[in-house]
């Protein structure tokens, strides 16, 4: 017996019979446990908050409301599509006592059920009923006589096949342990008012907010849960810490096994339609038919009725660290098959993110995916979901190294610049100061990455890092860091720098700059920092020129056992620009102590001098 080859149409009323206690918002959750595997088909006035795994109904026309065996059930809100209304429905749960009000103290809704697949039994009353309203306990359901109902406005009465109540009973005790009001009194024969008794409702001081104060709870956003596409739903999740998608963004592809089209999409596009030639019958012709479609992201401003939640940024994807909205993008498409080709859908493969340095694997399926829907009222959950990995290479995004370190200290007179030649840059591909870049004279697509011109310098690097120890206290110390571009035909937005240095454990202060420790081995070990710029402020690297640069001054307090400027241990072990590694010049190079100076404070230096000074003297 198939799921649907038998039926039942059930009518659910909840009816408050308390003269003086209402149910508030946000309103009744009824739930219930099945017996049998028992599925709700329709529903009309309400919904379930979750629909469950229904693959088992994957080869059916559609797919059940809810196949949970303990489905929660919610009364849909005001405004609900007439076509799902039913009588005494859509007030978000809410149920006014008897005495205030006669009619909407009731609420109802209908469903139809029947069963799974492998699951022909008949129907039995499910167990465990709960209204979902703190201090509600409700029992299990009994048979009385079956319910009488008037229709054709009261000129036809029918009955139900059978009927059960449930009644839930009301606890103050159980619905919260503390009270939630309190009397005063008042007499115009006395002139004193007469308080609530102290901490009558067992209130905290952490629980309350002083008079004008706003709650923090008022302070925060809210999800608004965009409802998600009723197909496929392509999400691509930016999850690491310190590298973004920059522009021209992603492109994603991929092939398809079976002759497989894409009917329409929204929050993306293929760059290419292909050959649609096999639908010229069709009354609209797919949006790509290529085995292998390209897609990219919309750009921002795209048509209102062509967005979905995360789409529209051109493909940027920025990292976890500096935005935990803006590093996802989304698109929703409706696929199928050509005319020719009724094969079921099979998981594409030679998936490409079309970033430089990315490899991808094939897709592997995972626990299907659950999607919140109706301002988060109800889940939603995927036939079935897979995924697939994309791994960074620096080696294969560039041959060249896109950034270089140079080193200064207060104690020693020289700069020990960049590695010459650290990005392999040829002198005909730089610029003189002054001078403009030839591809600055030439109309170029705007959402194509062009190569870097660069300055002309001996590293030829289009990024320069600068690390300079400047100040030596008793306690603390302190380092400016530069980065300076050194391209000419870009600006870095949200750009990032990762630094390694033993000393990142004790970070005082950092100036203009947002930091962010990072523990990428261990909780105990905590030498790498990510920095980045302060939003409208120094968040876009300009590209070369006066203002092509952005600087940080950290102040770091001292490790006796640990601190010393001796061996370049004052200088990182690794910076990295956007993710990828920075060319350091060698240790042996490295900005070194005078021969008398102190390893660990200015006090030795101070003693010296004074000496010197008497004996000049003598």
């Amino acid at each position: 017996m198939l799921g649907k080859s038998k039926m039942l149409q059930v009518l659910v009323k909840i009816e408050n019979k308390q003269e003086y206690r209402h149910v508030e918002k946000p309103g009744w959750k009824l739930s219930w446990h099945w017996v049998n595997k028992t599925v709700i088909w329709d529903m009309r006035g309400a919904e379930t908050t979750e629909q469950g795994n229904c693959s088992a109904f994957a080869s059916s026309e559609t797919l059940p409301h809810c196949c949970l065996r303990r489905p929660t059930i919610v009364d849909l809100l005001p405004g609900a599509p007439f076509n799902m209304q039913v009588s005494n429905c859509c007030r978000g749960g809410v149920l006014t006592s008897m005495s205030q009000d006669r009619i909407n103290h009731v609420s109802a809704f209908h469903m139809t059920i029947g069963n799974f697949p492998d699951d022909p039994g008949e129907f039995t009353m499910p167990y465990d009923f709960d209204i979902g309203v703190p201090g509600y306990t409700c029992s299990n359901a009994t048979s009385v006589d079956p319910t009488k109902y008037s229709t054709d406005k009261g000129r036809r009465k029918t009955q139900a096949l059978a009927t059960w109540e449930a009644e839930c009973v009301y606890s103050q005790t159980k619905s919260s342990q503390s009270p939630k009001c309190c009397v005063s009194l008042s007499a115009f024969y006395y002139q004193n008012i007469v308080p609530c008794p102290t901490c009558s409702c067992g209130c905290s001081s952490s629980n309350c907010v002083k008079p004008g104060v706003v709650p923090p709870l008022l302070e925060q956003k809210h999800d608004p849960h965009v409802e998600v596409s009723p197909v496929v739903l392509v999400k691509i999740e930016n999850k690491q810490e310190y590298r973004h998608v920059e522009k021209p963004g992603w492109k994603l592809s991929w092939h398809w096994v079976n002759k497989t089209v894409i009917w329409d999409m929204r929050g993306a596009e293929t760059t290419e339609q292909g050959n649609c030639s096999a639908f010229a019958s069709s009354e609209t012709l797919p949006h790509c038919c290529l085995r292998r479609p390209t897609i990219v992201d919309l750009l921002p401003g795209a048509p209102f009725n062509m967005q979905v939640s995360n789409c529209c940024r051109g493909g940027v994807l920025t990292s976890m660290s500096q935005d935990r909205i803006n590093h996802v993008s989304a698109f929703h498409m409706t696929i199928g098959n050509f005319p020719d080709d009724p094969g079921e859908f099979t998981m594409p493969y030679d998936f490409d993110i079309g970033v430089p340095g990315y490899t991808c694997s094939n897709a592997t399926s995972v626990d299907p995916t659950k999607y919140s829907t109706d301002k988060g009222r109800r889940k939603t959950q995927a036939l079935a979901t897979w995924e697939a990995e994309c791994v960074y290479s620096q080696t294969k995004s560039s041959q060249s190294p896109k950034c270089c370190v140079s080193l200064s200290a207060f104690y020693y007179q020289n700069i020990v610049p960049c590695p010459t030649c650290s990005c392999g840059f040829s002198s005909s591909n730089c610029v003189k100061p002054g001078e403009m870049p030839p591809l600055l004279e030439q109309k170029h697509d705007p959402h194509v990455e062009v190569s870097p011109v660069v300055q002309c310098t001996n590293h030829m690097c289009p990024i320069h890092i600068h690390w300079h120890v400047k100040v030596n206290y008793k306690k603390y110390w302190r380092v400016k860091i530069t980065a300076t571009n050194l391209n000419k035909m870009k600006n870095y937005s949200d750009w990032n720098l990762l630094v390694l240095h033993p000393n990142l454990n004790n970070v005082t202060q950092v100036f203009s700059f947002n930091y962010k420790p990072m523990t990428p081995l261990h909780k105990s070990i905590n030498d790498t920092g990510m920095f980045w710029g302060i939003k409208f402020y120094n968040d876009v690297l300009l590209q070369a020129g006066e203002l092509g640069n952005v600087q940080t001054e950290i102040l770091l307090g001292k490790d006796i056992g640990n601190f010393t400027f001796k061996n370049g241990w004052a200088f990182p072990r690794r910076i990295l620009f956007n993710g990828d590694e920075c060319v350091m010049p060698s240790p042996d190079d490295y900005p070194r102590l005078p021969n008398s100076a102190s390893s660990s404070s200015g006090v030795s230096s101070f003693v010296s001098f004074v000496f010197c000074f008497l004996l000049l003297l003598v």
